[in-house]
């Protein structure tokens, strides 16, 4: 008997016109990577691109022979909803992954579009849940629910532990079979309604708020978050001591880089260590044409060693922040 072949894995993005470039980095440094990438299909979920953004999103896609669905978003998110500094509403639309996709789909991989992807994730599409509705890495920058950065403010009328870890929401491995059986997607969609003014980090909060007691923690080489790049300004957190001691280890193993926080790569003050990594995964990508590439990175490049002589010349700071 011929070998049965193995079910699709399924990543998904969501994004809007505001980070059309940056996905075309995630959609691309993902893909890049894929062993066998017959085997993958990519959905898309169009909050709000401009026609030339999907087809040069496609394109990324057709290069590499990956399936992808474009699935649009008109009118899931309630109005209520609120950005951050650098959070847009359409942040929100992962919580309406099971909603929008079909229900014969079971399981999807969940990527950020501010992200660079080392190595192959079919590994992560593959992680033991354990029976829970999402596996997501432990968030570096928020180290407990009762942590001052952190939107669950009622932790304590939740009856959770001020010690409770958080979950960062940008890379997850999702049960959707689960999230339609427990109605995850309606329960943190009531959260976010009852306490939307205190979401800092947007739907992440309401996710962590809900799905306290029901994720799976990955490692910590899957979402390698910026916030362990300035650690020591964050305060006094064993989370933080925890953490530091790693960073070499992380960031030279690292399977994804987050770019978590402000500022963001395609920023030329940013000083994140993969900051060159990310340019050279967007001038690969095909996002742009030849001469195009060449007038972002002249600009781009001109800009930043400016801004790095001020820096070292002492006359300016860094100032990432979370």
């Amino acid at each position: 008997m011929p070998a049965k072949a193995e079910a699709p894995i399924h990543f998904v993005f969501a994004a809007d016109e505001g980070y059309a470039m940056p996905l075309a980095v995630s959609l691309y440094s993902t893909i890049k990577w894929l062993a066998a990438p017959a085997c993958t299909t990519i959905h898309l979920i169009d909050g709000g691109f401009t026609e030339k953004s999907r087809h040069r999103l496609e394109a990324i896609c057709r290069r590499r022979g990956v399936t992808f669905n474009w699935w649009k978003a008109d009118n899931v998110l309630p109005a209520e909803l609120m950005g951050t500094r650098h959070i847009t509403k359409a942040t929100y639309l992962r919580i309406m992954i099971p909603k929008l996709l079909p229900d014969t789909i079971c399981r999807v991989v969940f990527l950020d579009s501010d992200i660079l992807v080392m190595r192959d994730v079919v590994e992560l599409a593959k992680a033991d849940l354990q029976g829970h509705s999402i596996g997501a890495v432990r968030e570096y920058a928020v180290a407990a629910v009762s942590h001052p950065f952190s939107g669950v403010k009622n932790w304590r009328e939740l009856g959770l532990a001020a010690d409770l870890p958080s979950f960062n929401a940008g890379i997850m491995v999702m049960d959707l079979e689960r999230w339609r059986s427990q109605r995850v997607m309606e329960r943190v969609m009531d959260y976010i309604r009852d306490h939307v003014a205190d979401l800092g980090n947007g739907d992440q909060d309401a996710l962590n708020a809900v799905l306290a007691h029901d994720w799976q923690p990955l490692g910590l080489e899957w979402n390698v978050q910026y916030a362990l790049y300035y650690l020591e300004t964050l305060g006094q957190w064993p989370w933080y001591q925890e953490l530091l001691p790693r960073r070499r280890e992380l960031t030279d193993n690292a399977a994804i880089f987050h770019f978590t926080g402000t500022p963001k790569p395609w920023n030329h003050w940013c000083g994140h260590p993969a900051t060159f990594a990310w340019t050279m995964g967007l001038l690969r990508s095909g996002w742009f044409s030849p001469l195009q590439a060449l007038g972002w990175a002249l600009n781009y490049w001109a800009r930043r060693g400016v801004f790095f002589l001020t820096v070292w010349g002492g006359w300016r700071k860094l100032r990432e922040r979370v």
